[in-house]
């Protein structure tokens, strides 16, 4: 079973599709090998540009690829981050206190029920401890994919918060639905946030992307003590929002819905 799933993945990587192979009711055994084999350097696929999300309670592992859809959504919290600099973090310390990294290798380091678990999110932003020092969660993760008619298997955002200890403060979800009768496509834009006290979403906030709104809700927004995890460098105020603005990434989806062929809802 081990090797036919690994197969199976490895000829999807080849081709660059299907973006999305997904497998259920893993043997413990099975995904061990499975997952071993994927982030083993040696057999070459670390350097694709695929993302593996393995669910350690629910034995549920998904193979993703990127499309331009996804890389739209990465773009936009960049370019958020961009705008961030320009009117918060324009402090050179700040700036050294965090690290962008898109499609991080997978992290592996959870713990409690979600231990053996690996995400491999689409962007991430991690702080630095103090002394410089890396932490071993980012403390914002972006993750986008498509919607379905039916229920999710794993809730990927509870990973995130309660397998990190609540290290990950929040999580960005950015999903579209697949296109419907008349070529149109919806997105939804999901954050939750928590904290290391309760390890758990505290807060989730959705707004509507595609079809927009009437009328438009206000941005969301994150904190700086968020983005920091706690360690918000000396002069910047904790408590400091962060906006998210939507109009920003209605517009950037909406000119990679176009050239796909599609229509925003």
């Amino acid at each position: 079973m081990a090797s036919e799933v690994f197969d199976k993945i490895v000829k999807a990587i080849e081709a660059g599709e299907p973006e999305l192979l997904e497998f259920a009711n893993l043997a413990p055994e099975d995904s061990a090998l499975i997952l071993e084999s994927l982030l083993d350097p040696r057999n070459g696929l670390d350097e694709r540009a695929h993302r593996i999300h393995f669910s350690a309670p629910d034995r549920h592992l998904r193979m993703i690829q990127p499309s331009k859809l996804r890389a739209a959504a990465v773009s936009w919290l960049y370019e958020q981050h961009t705008l961030w600099v320009r009117d918060r973090l324009n402090d050179k310390v700040a700036l050294k206190a965090m690290d962008l990294l898109p499609s991080p290798p997978g992290i592996t380091e959870f713990t409690g029920t979600y231990a053996g678990s690996v995400k491999e999110p689409d962007f991430t932003f991690f702080p630095h401890k103090p002394k410089g020092l890396l932490e071993d969660f980012p403390s914002v993760v972006l993750e986008f994919g498509w919607t379905s008619s039916e229920p999710e298997t794993v809730d990927y955002r509870r990973l995130w918060h309660e397998g990190s200890g609540g290290q990950v403060r929040v999580v960005i979800f950015v999903k579209l639905c697949r296109p419907n009768a008349q070529n149109q496509i919806c997105a939804t834009l999901e954050i939750s946030h928590c904290t290391p006290e309760t390890g758990t979403v505290a807060t989730t906030t959705q707004i509507e992307v595609f079809p927009v709104p009437n009328p438009i809700p206000a941005d969301p927004a994150i904190t700086m003590d968020e983005l920091f995890s706690g360690y918000s460098p000396s002069g910047l105020n904790p408590e400091t929002e962060l906006i998210l603005n939507v109009g920003d990434l209605r517009r950037v989806l909406k000119t990679n819905i176009i050239k796909r062929g599609y229509l925003p809802a």
